[in-house]
């Protein structure tokens, strides 16, 4: 297991994986390929004109969350910004021994990796959903929904107009 001061990736398996940083958005980096090629961010710019361009990939160890919390113990908070990677952090974890909330991003244009998230998290028990619009994960949701709730809820909100909702979903385990 890394020590404190190795990077490291979370996703769904324990092996060496590609990360790529933008080469001119230090704030943008992501394991996900597919983020890369269909994001809203792929082939643009930004208001600048400044391109949005990936490094060559570093091979990264990457760990489940399972594995680090049998090393680390786990949290009762957890928050995930991965541009794209969040379905595969969320299917690290198949078992939670302690109340834990989970927040990670919500991007319309991988809707369906957002469903596999909440669809995975209910299946290991988390019962209680909600989101908020942009990525202030202070500003948690005004209220939690059932998983069934929740999910009409998605399903009647999305597709949104502009089809670049940005936001925060919330889920806990109680």
């Amino acid at each position: 297991f890394p020590s404190h001061d190795t990077a490291c990736l979370v996703g769904d398996k324990n092996e060496r994986k590609p990360f790529y940083r933008a080469k001119y958005h230090h704030t943008i980096s992501t394991a996900s390929q597919d983020f890369l090629t269909h994001s809203r961010f792929s082939g643009k710019a930004d208001e600048n004109q400044v391109p949005y361009e990936w490094h060559a990939p570093e091979e990264v160890d990457c760990f489940k969350l399972d594995t680090i919390f049998k090393n680390t113990g786990q949290p009762d908070f957890i928050k995930i910004d991965a541009e794209g990677f969040e379905s595969e952090i969320v299917s690290g974890l198949t078992q939670v021994k302690t109340p834990l909330t989970m927040t990670f991003e919500i991007h319309e244009e991988f809707l369906h990796k957002f469903k596999q998230c909440i669809n995975h998290l209910h299946d290991i028990g988390f019962s209680a959903f909600g989101m908020v619009e942009g990525d202030v994960p202070e500003h948690a949701p005004a209220s939690m929904l059932t998983f069934n709730d929740f999910y009409e809820h998605i399903n009647l909100m999305f597709p949104t107009l502009h089809k670049e909702y940005f936001g925060m979903a919330f889920a806990h385990h109680i």
